[in-house]
């Protein structure tokens, strides 16, 4: 199984936000699968896309709010935190690649 893939679940239309979570405990493409499929179980949640590596999650939601979303991880036996700001999740995307051939961010 590819890690990177989202899982997807077919939604009634709507628009969607996205919620970042920090995901605790994770040790293999077993449980990315495992709190993939947890999130997505969640109603009003359109898709689910789940790092190892980074220990993050992206949830993309019409409906779910962030403590159902960390419930949920809680649930299936991982740790789970809402991260603060898409923009701090950009920051660490940009010093990890070094910021080559990009421009600094805020």
């Amino acid at each position: 199984m590819n890690t990177s893939d989202p899982v997807t679940r077919v939604k009634a239309g709507g628009a969607t936000s996205e919620v970042h979570l920090r995901i605790r405990g994770m040790h293999c493409a077993s449980c990315v699968s495992t709190v993939e499929r947890a999130l997505v179980s969640v109603d009003g949640v359109a898709e689910a896309s789940v790092n190892l590596v980074e220990e993050t999650a992206r949830v993309s939601t019409a409906a779910a709010e962030a403590h159902v979303l960390v419930d949920a991880v809680e649930g299936a036996g991982y740790g789970a935190e809402v991260l603060a700001g898409a923009a701090a999740g950009l920051r660490r995307a940009h010093a990890i690649a070094g910021g080559r051939g990009r421009r600094p961010l805020p």
